[in-house]
Parts: C-alpha cells; structure tokens; sequence
C-alpha cells in the first residue's frame, strides 16, 4: 500500500513538473509561434525608430517609478491589477498596443506577446515608443507634441512640474483633462506631486 502511494505521489509531481514546463515555455516562447517573422522585425524595427525621450522626462519618469523600467512580463502575470500598464510597464502596453486585435485580446495572448518583446527590446525603447503614439485628444499625438501645445516648449525644455503636467495626462487623457475636468486633473497632479517629492527624498538619502 505504502509503494503505491509513493508511486502516485511520483507520478502526480512528475506530471505537475511537466504542466509548470509546459505553462513556462507556453508562455515565455509563444510570441515566436503566434507571429512570423516579417512580423516580429516590423515590430521591432517600429519600436526601435521611435525618438528617444529627452533626459529631463526620464529623470522625472524614473524617480517617479523607480521600478518601471525593471518590471517584466512576470510582474503583470502576478499583479495584473496593481499598476498602470502604460506607465509602470511600457513592454506590457506595447504588447496590448500591438496585440489588441489577436485572439480577441486574450489576456494569455498579451502575456506571450510581451515576453517576445521583452527578450528584443528594452523598456525604455517600449517606453520611447509608446509616448510617442499616445493620444492625448484633440489631435495631439505623442507627448512632444503635447508639450508643445500644452506650454509652447519642445518636451527638453519643461520643468520637473510641467513634466508632471504630462504624465498625469498620459495615464487617462480623457479623464485627466484640465480644462474640462479641473478638480480630477488637479487631484491626480498633487498626488503625482507628493509622490515624486517622496521619493525624489528619498534617493537623495539613499
């Protein structure tokens, strides 16, 4: 009774081994099967073109999430609903931007699609890209041309508030608007505020 208990428990973490294998590489290696070639290369070359952010935004992106640029495809698989895709993980909303239209949108086809990207592309490269496509409304595309509307300045040249200004846009740009919705707008930037005041304390401590 005892060696046929054993087996089963063999047996059973033998088969468990192999379904983890199996989710792993299904995971981590099914960007390279649900896409060819042609277009992976577009994809990547589409990325890669996109002009790099100037270094005031980046300084103002990072000390305001230290960890966006180190986050991965396993951080959104464990804690899909705890962060802004598009701010806190560009790879992931890269990964939602190109692949929204395959297999209905799957959340199963996003993961994959960002552990392809992932494994090509660095998310500052991600993060370069996607604001540069981002729709602010009213015709404005990409944050350059945001700032230039918003304060008449290329993007290079605004202060660590007004770089604020907007990344609180970028996060909801209908709903953070300032024009029409003033107190929401207002709310968000202080809390954006505070945070980069905290942590920009806290480097300096560090």
């Amino acid at each position: 009774m005892a060696y046929q208990l054993k087996k089963i428990i063999r047996y059973f973490l033998m088969l468990t081994g192999i379904t983890i294998l199996f989710i792993f590489c299904y995971l981590c290696f099914g960007g390279y099967i649900i896409t060819n070639k042609q277009e992976r290369q577009q994809l990547f070359k589409d990325i890669k073109l996109a002009p790099k952010l100037p270094d005031n935004f980046l300084k103002v992106y990072k000390t305001l999430y230290p960890e966006a640029l180190k986050n991965n495809g396993w951080h959104y698989l464990f804690t899909n609903e705890g962060f802004n895709k598009q701010i806190e993980s560009p790879s992931v909303e890269m990964a939602i931007l190109y692949g929204q239209t395959r297999l209905h949108g799957s959340f199963g086809y996003f993961v994959q699609y960002n552990f392809m990207i992932e494994d090509n592309i660095t998310q500052e490269q991600c993060l370069n890209r996607i604001l540069q496509v981002t729709d602010f409304g009213r015709g404005i595309i990409g944050v350059e041309e945001a700032s230039k509307q918003y304060f008449h300045k290329p993007l290079k040249m605004l202060s660590d508030m007004k770089t604020l200004e907007i990344i609180t846009r970028i996060q909801n740009p209908q709903l953070y608007d300032k024009q029409r919705r003033p107190k929401i707008f207002e709310d968000r930037l202080n809390t954006l505020k505070n945070q980069f005041r905290k942590n920009k304390s806290e480097l300096l401590k560090s």
